[in-house]
């Protein structure tokens, strides 16, 4: 990206849109990613931690284990 002057990237649907070390390393190259954070894709990469943020935020989650 940064030889070729690219100055965002849109990853599409998949693979490269929850890779948070491809969002990081866009990011630190001063590439910018278009989509989450990488500090949403690290909370919500992991299911517990996503689930407890919802749970803190007063949202509503199934049952389940704790």
């Amino acid at each position: 990206c940064v030889d070729n002057g690219i100055e965002a990237v849109h990853p599409g649907y998949g693979f490269l849109s929850e890779n948070e070390h491809f969002a990081e390393a866009l990011r630190s190259n001063g590439v910018v990613f278009v989509g989450p954070t990488v500090e949403n894709l690290n909370s919500f990469g992991n299911k517990a931690t996503a689930r407890n943020m919802a749970i803190a935020a007063h949202v509503p989650v199934v049952p389940g284990s704790e």
